[in-house]
């Protein structure tokens, strides 16, 4: 299990070390990586699952996905 829980934060430190360029706001937008990264595990967003709905949240305006 904590192999587990490391990989984890692993790839969360990754994602946050490629869209933070301020390290001393690196908690405003902990919510953002945090959301993409459990989009990626289920495919879907939390807000599909429970509103139906996509939701653009601030980051996928600033960083093409394409």
């Amino acid at each position: 299990m904590n192999k587990a829980i490391e990989a984890v934060n692993k790839n969360i430190k990754k994602i946050l070390r490629k869209i933070i360029h301020n390290h001393r706001y690196w908690n405003e937008q902990f919510p953002y990586v945090l959301l993409g990264y459990k989009k990626t595990i289920t495919i879907c967003s939390p807000a599909l699952f429970v509103y139906g709905i996509e939701v653009v949240i601030h980051i996928e305006i600033e960083i093409p996905l394409s």
